[in-house]
């Protein structure tokens, strides 16, 4: 009766794990996040569900509910770990979208990403016949083989990738928000990893489901909650979040430390959407925002996308620091046509730059965006008068 009952309940968490998945499938749409970021997601959790229902079935099987032939559930269990190392993939695949990998680099990152996956479908099927990572007994359990340490070492391969990319983020990343974001992802696939290695027998109380549901869940919270300060195009923050982030440093701005308000403008984008289409114009923003990021890492300070092709960088440094915001526009400019050079663009894209110190605390910050922005426009009627 014990057994019937906990059976009873194993299987309907499974089914609330496949009904809450399939709520954040459809949950996530691609205003949440870059388009291949939200392919990537919808991907890991699409194999996730199948990843339950395998299981389910492996449990059933094993409880003498299903019956199975041996080789049909052999497949079955050849599934069930094949789709693990499937969605370890999934994962480290949306990582190198969200943590927006260079092109050229992403490419090779995926590419090399799949040796361990592939690695791992071969061995499967030639456990299949030899029983090297698992076999199925004569009881109809699944047990495994020597050749078991291969599955924990693979998948952690993946694992361990992502998490030295997150620690990168959080280091990297001036803003409270995205380090939480990243300490999180950390957090739950250490978690995930001890959950796979602490799972050393097939029983009917297995936790990886719930670790992995877990991890999903902790993404699924991340994105939702990206959409409130980060911009989905570019990943950078929004104008909210530069607004908040202005409000709260206006008590400290002062002449010995201000506050440094760099708006830019890209040059003729409206020609590069006419001329080459909305997808190359996004591309576009991308690839300036991604410039405009280095920028504000490098000088300690916030980059935003205020609207359009409007961004905002905003940093603090103090009088020692004697720092010209004009050479800094210049370096954003020669690292973006470097960059358009990388990457064999039909165009060379430049930023007409405003700026304003802020070094009273009575002046509202809007004062100072007014400042910043008509100098910008100046920046602009000038650019273009060259031009023409």
């Amino acid at each position: 009766m014990f057994r019937e009952t906990f059976l009873e309940a194993h299987e309907f968490i499974h089914v609330f794990l496949i009904a809450m998945s399939v709520y954040m499938f459809f949950k996530v749409t691609p205003d949440l996040a870059k388009k291949s970021e939200f392919r990537s997601f919808r991907v890991m959790v699409l194999v996730f569900i199948i990843y339950i229902i395998m299981k389910s079935i492996a449990i059933l099987q094993e409880a003498a509910v299903l019956t199975l032939p041996k080789f049909l559930y052999s497949i079955v269990c050849f599934l069930v770990l094949l789709l693990l190392m499937v969605y370890a993939y999934s994962l480290y695949s949306y990582a190198v979208f969200h943590f927006d990998i260079m092109a050229v680099k992403r490419s090779m990152a995926l590419k090399i990403g799949a040796i361990p996956m592939f690695t791992l479908a071969i061995l499967l099927v030639v456990s299949v016949f030899t029983g090297w990572i698992y076999s199925i007994s004569d009881e109809g359990v699944m047990v495994y083989g020597p050749g078991r340490f291969i599955l924990f070492l693979l998948s952690g391969s993946y694992f361990l990738a992502i998490i030295i990319t997150s620690i990168r983020k959080a280091v990297e990343n001036r803003m409270s928000s995205q380090r939480h974001e990243a300490v999180m992802t950390i957090i739950g696939l250490i978690l995930l990893y001890l959950f796979i290695l602490l799972d050393i027998r097939q029983d009917h109380a297995s936790i990886i489901p719930m670790a992995v549901f877990t991890v999903n869940f902790i993404l699924f919270t991340n994105l939702l909650g990206s959409k409130v300060y980060s911009d989905a195009l570019t990943g950078l923050n929004n104008r909210r979040k530069a607004e908040d982030y202005f409000t709260s440093q206006q008590d400290f701005i002062s002449e010995e430390v201000p506050l440094y308000l760099m708006t830019g403008d890209i040059n003729y984008f409206k020609e590069i959407n006419d001329t080459y289409g909305h997808q190359e114009g996004d591309e576009a923003l991308i690839l300036a925002a991604r410039e405009i990021r280095n920028i504000a890492v490098r000088y300690n300070g916030l980059a935003s996308r205020f609207g359009g092709d409007e961004f905002t960088v905003a940093f603090r440094r103090s009088k020692e620091s004697r720092t010209n915001v004009q050479e800094i526009a210049e370096e954003l400019n020669q690292s973006l046509a470097k960059a358009c050079k990388d990457k064999n663009k039909p165009y060379c894209l430049t930023f007409s730059i405003g700026y304003s110190i802020c070094t009273d605390p009575t002046v509202s910050i809007d004062e100072y965006l007014r400042e910043a922005d008509e100098m910008l426009y100046r920046e602009k009627r000038l650019f273009h008068s060259k031009k023409e």
